[in-house]
């Protein structure tokens, strides 16, 4: 990308040339299903990418772990990008019966 002294500039051979390189954006996306989102987000923010959540119940995943990420762990993406994570949120929740509708049967 540069160098120190630039192009065509005359140097000695004995002084230290720098050379600045420009490094792939593209990388190979990790996989973070199963890890809690804290360390999911860190990853991918480490990995220089963005990173959205949303939420979904699950019956197998405790609350805060990945149970999906979006684009698919292996694909090529580009610094930068956007790597969209489903976070459990634990299972379902319902409601039963309040205390007092409940009859002695």
């Amino acid at each position: 990308m540069s160098s120190n002294p630039s192009a065509y500039l005359k140097a000695m051979k004995s002084e230290p040339v720098e050379l600045v390189i420009a490094t792939d954006p593209h990388l190979e996306l990790r996989n973070v299903v199963g890890l809690d989102q804290g360390t999911a987000t860190a990853q991918l923010q480490g990995d220089g990418l963005e990173v959205a959540a949303q939420t979904a119940s699950s019956r197998s995943q405790t609350g805060r772990s990945m149970l999906k990420q979006s684009p698919s762990s292996g694909d090529t993406v580009v610094r930068g990008d956007t790597v969209t994570l489903t976070v459990s949120s634990g299972p379902k929740q319902v409601s039963g019966p309040r205390a007092e509708e409940r009859r002695p049967g």
